[in-house]
């Protein structure tokens, strides 16, 4: 159903919007006002036509026709340098005057849906062998046709090829009479049987078909019963609901799809670390002695250390020992052998 149709552009409609309620809508102004021009917006949405660029307004700027249905939103864009339908968020080319699949699906609209301004009412004006025709292509009640016809042609081929077996069975019969005096009449007899068992197969044969005739004289009374009684919405309904479970059992297919990948990448995981887990013996012990050689590369560390304070207290002490040398050799120099406080 549509909720709302938006015009840009669009002959003289230059933005207008269109909110539709639930039911019977009706649109109504002045001539020339526009309202053909919603109808024509509605067909190069749906339809792709007219094409070229007579429709887009004289003022310039992009055309666009927007429609909103249930859960979706199908727009047609024509620019300087574009020309493509929208369904949603994803973009298709409009090639010609074809309309994508996509958008047709969405859509579900046919010529029973459009009608132009001076058309005779639907069905109305129709013989009612039309409209009877036109009613049974949509219940698909129309094969019955098809096949009653096929019977009638078989049953008319056979009543044809029964006379012409029954002359021949005459004619060889006369034969017959004719070679009462001879003595050897097998071949000429079993010819006779055989045209006379193709003679009893045949009429079973036109039996049945006679019985099947009956069985769709009878399916014909029971169609006609039921044009009387079904309605569109009856014959609407198997439609809808087959292709509700036609785009659900699709989409299920393509979570098994998906499912189905998820286990195959699974199983190659399940193999890699199946692979990891037969080699987890050598990796504890290539774990374990690479444990060992962190230890004994901290004790190395520990004593290249020690060694380096070791050495540096050794150059101190050195440093030291010429200091206090040099301090002593000074104060013996400078200091006189006695004392000039005490005078020792």
């Amino acid at each position: 159903m549509i909720k709302s149709l938006t015009l840009r552009n669009f002959q003289s409609h230059k933005d207008t919007y269109l909110e539709f309620h639930p039911g019977l809508n009706v649109i109504i102004g002045e001539t020339d006002s526009g309202k053909t021009a919603i109808i024509r917006a509605w067909k190069w949405l749906t339809r792709n036509r007219p094409s070229g660029n007579e429709f887009r307004s004289t003022w310039g700027g992009d055309t666009e026709v927007i429609a909103a249905m249930e859960g979706n939103v199908i727009s047609r864009l024509r620019t300087k340098s574009d020309n493509q339908y929208q369904l949603n968020d994803t973009l298709f080319e409009a090639v010609k005057t074809d309309v994508p699949d996509e958008i047709i699906q969405v859509l579900n609209v046919n010529e029973i849906n459009l009608q132009q301004q001076l058309d005779s009412p639907f069905l109305l004006s129709k013989s009612p062998g039309a409209v009877a025709e036109h009613f049974n292509k949509v219940a698909h009640l129309d094969q019955i046709d098809t096949g009653l016809k096929n019977v009638q042609s078989w049953i008319r081929s056979l009543e044809q090829d029964t006379k012409s077996d029954q002359k021949r069975v005459q004619e060889l019969q006369e034969e017959l009479h004719q070679f009462d005096h001879l003595e050897k009449m097998e071949v000429e007899i079993e010819v006779l049987e055989q045209l006379e068992q193709d003679f009893i197969t045949k009429s079973n044969q036109k039996s049945r078909l006679v019985d099947i005739a009956k069985e769709l004289n009878q399916i014909l009374e029971a169609k006609e019963a039921l044009q009387q009684t079904i309605s569109i919405e009856v014959m609407l309904t198997p439609i809808l609901e087959a292709m509700l479970l036609k785009r659900d059992k699709k989409q299920e297919k393509e979570n098994l799809i998906i499912l189905l990948n998820d286990i195959d990448c699974v199983q190659e995981d399940i193999y890699d670390l199946n692979i990891i887990a037969g080699l987890s013996t050598e990796v504890d012990s290539l774990l374990s002695l690479y444990d060992q050689e962190q230890e004994l590369a901290d004790k190395l560390d520990n004593l290249n250390s020690l060694y380096s304070e070791m050495a540096d207290t050794a150059l101190y002490y050195d440093e030291l020992v010429t200091k206090l040398e040099a301090w002593e050799t000074t104060f013996h120099d400078e200091m006189p052998t006695i004392c000039p406080l005490c005078g020792k």
